[in-house]
């Protein structure tokens, strides 16, 4: 019975020796993904964000990045956050990201992240632990009143968030980068391989 749930596509015999021989023969299919950073659609905007730590618990650090339809940094912002759990980093890019996307007065948001569990909490398919419940009540809050788009996106379609994200763990104050030239080279280039 397992057998036939686990691999529901083979027709198996009821004989151990017909089960045995089988399984020893089953190829599974392979899936491939190619995982790129990918263009927000026309009239949007996107929002990478990511969370770094050292150590469990560590000093800590989040990482974002606005882009527009042609891949162009809009703004960027790296901070430490001090000693904290990688899930509140996430959270922390997340409600910096929607707090500058207000401010600014951004529209049509769209913003990625990769942390699966992260986004799963705020869809609220997931409990939410008691560290990041107040930072999670205001993402949820924020989402639904300026209508952001949640998505979660692979590490390697993640990589300017990651990276600043990681660059910031020793500072203690905010990096800005309001223009392409003001990032670092790697961060440049990371952009560039993005637009290619």
């Amino acid at each position: 019975m397992v057998i036939r749930v686990r691999f529901p596509g083979i027709s198996i015999g009821n004989s151990w020796p017909d089960i045995v021989n089988i399984l020893g023969n089953h190829k599974p299919r392979l899936y491939h993904h190619i995982v790129q950073w990918k263009f927000p659609k026309e009239g949007q905007l996107k929002c990478n964000t990511d969370g770094a730590r050292k150590k469990y618990p560590g000093e800590s650090a989040y990482g974002l990045c606005f882009r527009d339809k042609h891949g162009d940094l809009i703004y960027a912002q790296a901070k430490g956050i001090g000693i904290a759990i990688n899930i509140e980093a996430e959270a922390r890019a997340i409600q910096t990201a929607l707090s500058i996307s207000a401010k600014k007065g951004f529209q049509n948001l769209v913003i990625e992240m990769d942390s699966l569990s992260l986004m799963k909490m705020i869809l609220k398919t997931w409990r939410v632990p008691w560290e990041i419940a107040e930072i999670l009540e205001y993402i949820i809050r924020e989402v639904q009143q300026q209508q952001v788009t949640i998505k979660h996106i692979y590490r390697e379609g993640n990589q300017i968030a990651d990276y600043l994200a990681n660059l910031a763990i020793d500072q203690t104050e905010i990096q800005d980068y309001e223009n392409f030239v003001e990032l670092p080279k790697i961060v440049n280039r990371i952009i560039n391989m993005d637009k290619a």
